[in-house]
Formats: structure tokens, C-alpha cells, sequence
């Protein structure tokens, strides 16, 4: 049961930290773009290296080979390129709201179907997720003054601090449903 919110608190904390590094830093997204890339170079690099090794005995050394040069030119371009891909970035991060909301309605349906309360007003954090997301994919361009990054790091932090709070209710409600039932004293005359 501890470990279901270490989970959830440590990924809460990675999403927190996203979301505060984008309101303080809207141009950090190229940065998180260029880090992508490299993502991607350094096990392409390693599995083009480990393919040419004396030790290899892969039977399938074409499409391994393939694989490891296609992540490092799609990692070069995005080290190289990062202005292109920032907007499929903030698709995708957009995206990946709609999936958070999403699971945390489903996540808080499930565990009030189990018996925890959940107070309603945290149905309507994932809506405004949601909306958000939908906001960003259909009318960002009519908002210009207001940065899209900063509106997705706003949404993640929302989306930590209640998944935060919800992990913690449902880790109490776990808890209280488990504990045996005190058996009622019957009055003695």
C-alpha cells in the first residue's frame, strides 16, 4: 500500500517540477527538447557501438542497426532543430493532459465505487485539465499574449498538487476500510 503512494508522490513531484520549470522558464521547452534528442543519441550510439563488438552474436544485426541510426539522426535533429519540434511538443504535452485528467476521474470514480470519500470537488480538477488541453489544441492561436507553456505548466502543477491530495485520501481510505470493525458492546441490565 506504501508503495502505490511513493509512486504516486514521486510521479507528482517529476510532474510538479515540469510544471513549475515552465511557468518560471516558457523557453525552457527548447531546452526539453534538446534533452529529448539527446535521449535519443546517447542509446543509439550505444547499441550502434554494442553492434559492431567483437562479443555480438545478434542474428538480426539490419534492423538493429537500422533502429539505432534512425534514433540518432531523429536525436541529432532534434539537438539541431528544436524550434520545429517545440510545437509538437506542446501537442504532445497537451495531449498527455487529456490522459492525466482522464485517470484521475477514472482513478477517483473507482475508489469512491470502493467505498472512499472523495469530496466532489475533486471531480473537478480533471475537467479543467481536460478543458485546458482542449483550450491549447483549439484556440491557443486566438490568445497570443498568453504563452502556451506557461498555461501547461500551470495545468501540470494542478494536476501534481491534486494527484498528490487524492493519492493521499485514497491511502487513507485503504487504510480505514482494512481496519477491523469494533465489535458493539451490548448494554448489560
Amino acid at each position: 500500500m506504501k508503495e502505490i503512494l511513493k509512486n504516486a508522490a514521486l510521479r507528482a513531484v517529476c510532474i510538479l517540477i515540469l510544471g513549475i520549470l515552465f511557468i518560471l522558464q516558457p523557453e525552457a521547452a527548447t531546452w526539453f527538447t534538446i534533452v529529448t534528442g539527446i535521449c535519443f543519441v546517447i542509446p543509439g550510439s550505444v547499441a550502434l557501438v554494442s553492434l559492431f563488438s567483437k562479443k555480438s552474436d545478434m542474428k538480426v544485426p539490419f534492423m538493429f542497426s537500422v533502429l539505432a541510426v534512425g534514433c540518432i539522426l531523429f536525436g541529432l535533429v532534434l539537438i539541431l532543430l528544436p524550434n520545429v519540434f517545440r510545437d509538437s511538443l506542446l501537442y504532445i504535452m497537451s495531449g498527455l493532459l487529456v490522459l492525466f485528467g482522464a485517470l484521475q476521474l477514472w482513478t477517483i470514480l473507482a475508489e469512491r465505487r470502493r467505498g472512499i470519500r472523495i469530496h466532489g470537488f475533486f471531480f473537478v480538477i480533471p475537467v479543467v485539465l481536460i478543458l485546458t488541453a482542449f483550450y491549447l489544441f483549439l484556440y491557443r492561436a486566438d490568445f497570443p499574449e498568453v504563452p502556451p507553456f506557461v498555461v501547461i505548466g500551470s495545468a501540470y502543477v494542478l494536476y501534481a498538487l491534486t494527484d498528490l491530495c487524492v493519492s493521499l485520501l485514497i491511502f487513507r481510505g485503504r487504510k480505514a476500510l482494512d481496519k477491523p470493525a469494533l465489535p458493539e458492546e451490548t448494554p448489560t441490565a
